[in-house]
């Protein structure tokens, strides 16, 4: 059973509007990849919460 010219282009036309929609969403994805990879390290968090009025760390456990 032969496909019709009409449906082969339907089912292309639809082939090649997924394709640009992954490649779109690829390149955003790239993008965002790139754009972590030139932001600056971030510095960890403290190993414990910092007293605002001494400037130090507080001792979780007193």
């Amino acid at each position: 059973m032969a496909i019709k010219p009409t449906h082969a282009a339907t089912s292309q036309a639809l082939a090649q509007q997924v394709l640009r929609q992954s490649l779109t969403q690829e390149q955003e994805v790239l993008a965002i990849v790139q754009e972590a990879e030139a932001a600056p390290e971030r510095q960890d968090e403290p190993a414990a919460p910092v007293d605002p009025d001494r400037g130090t760390q507080v001792d979780i456990e007193a």
